[in-house]
């Protein structure tokens, strides 16, 4: 092999191919040394994030006469539309798959989880989102809002439950269903009402 010096060939010596073999194979091995080295760093930290303590992964105890189903009226449809959708992150009846173990995801996945329930815990309806008729209508309303909108489920949770993605009648049914329910207990409320409202009046006349 030769080269061009002064415009003239010259021969590249056997040295000379040597040591730019020698350059392009140092080269690699060092590339290769950064590989492993990044490859071992990153088991590490992955096994270390394991031991490390993160939220609670719960299911607390399902107390029946403070569910969602025994305090108000629904059919199968919305009993599975609800279980399909909602209750793995909404009630105490979560479905923990194996990567929500598997840390950092499991963090993120216990803590979607303890906000869920926060805002509306299906297994504590009457202690909580239904404890009044006001926040039950509320809590009602904002939930068709949400899966009108496609907001709910989360379109994250969705990644990985596509099995929980709703129909655009299975989205109709459930607003119906909410919208009859909000119905029903502002219905009962006014009863209600008027019932104590009679009872207060016939107890001022016997007290005269």
């Amino acid at each position: 092999m030769s080269t061009f010096r002064d415009g003239k060939p010259a021969a590249v010596t056997p040295e000379q191919l040597a040591g730019g073999a020698d350059t392009k194979k140092s080269r690699t091995s060092g590339v290769t040394a950064w590989i492993k080295a990044a490859s071992v760093l990153g088991g590490l930290t992955f096994a270390i994030l394991q031991v490390v303590p993160g939220p609670p992964r719960t299911n607390p105890p399902v107390v029946p006469g403070h569910t969602i189903g025994a305090q108000l009226r629904m059919n199968q449809q919305i009993s599975a539309t609800l279980r399909k959708a909602c209750m793995d992150c909404h009630s105490h009846e979560t479905r923990w798959p194996w990567y929500s173990h598997v840390a950092p995801m499991s963090w993120h996945i216990a803590e979607d989880v303890t906000t869920a329930r926060k805002a509306m815990n299906f297994s504590e309806w009457s202690t909580g989102a239904g404890r009044t008729p006001a926040s039950a209508v509320g809590i009602l309303a904002a939930a068709c809002a949400n899966v009108k909108s496609g907001r709910m489920p989360l379109p994250r949770y969705l990644l990985l439950h596509p099995e929980a993605r709703l129909t655009e009648q299975e989205k109709d049914s459930f607003c119906e269903w909410t919208n009859v329910e909000i119905a029903r207990i502002l219905s009962e409320k006014h009863k209600s009402a008027a019932a104590e409202a009679e009872a207060a009046s016939a107890q001022g006349k016997r007290g005269d």
